[in-house]
């Protein structure tokens, strides 16, 4: 059984589709949607989110945001998202040097708040491309 799956970012929908399971991290790790599942509302992490509808399996990378699961609805709001199409596996790697470069730099000029969003996005991206690997 399919549930809908919305998914929200500041610039508007991304997606509105029916799916059958949903993977997302949470604070508290990995958790599965699926139809039926109880009412929650928990924060998500800068990490892969997987879906699967009709047996094909779907990557995208989401950058922090919101879970709220509804009886026959799923709205996932997020700062943005990236399908796996959408990632640069190159330009991932070289963001994730320059920000690790940045990181270990003892330089009162580098904004490491900054520094450690560009890393976890990175991370983040190559988390899935890994991930999209491992499942086909």
């Amino acid at each position: 059984m399919s549930f809908r799956l919305v998914i929200l970012t500041p610039k508007g929908l991304y997606a509105d589709r029916l799916v059958d399971e949903l993977y997302v991290k949470t604070h508290d790790g990995i958790i599965a949607v699926m139809t039926g599942h109880i009412p929650l509302i928990t924060p998500i992490e800068i990490a892969p989110l997987r879906t699967k509808a009709n047996g094909k399996v779907e990557f995208y990378v989401e950058f922090g945001g919101v879970l709220y699961v509804e009886k026959d609805k799923t709205i996932v709001l997020v700062n943005d998202v990236e399908s796996l199409n959408d990632i640069d596996e190159a330009r991932a790697l070289a963001s994730k040097e320059r920000a690790e470069i940045r990181l270990n730099k003892k330089d009162a000029s580098v904004d490491i708040l900054r520094a450690k969003a560009s890393l976890l996005r990175s991370l983040a991206r190559l988390d899935t491309i890994q991930a999209s690997k491992e499942n086909h």
